[in-house]
């Protein structure tokens, strides 16, 4: 993998990733409710 010396940065990319997710389901149920 990376080096274990940044893991702040991993954690805020899979964050990002969570968030990014989150969102389309969101967004996925928002058009299936419309």
């Amino acid at each position: 993998m990376g080096s274990p010396l940044h893991p702040n940065k991993l954690d805020a990319r899979m964050c990002t990733l969570w968030a990014l997710f989150l969102l389309a389901l969101f967004f996925v149920g928002v058009v299936n409710c419309v």
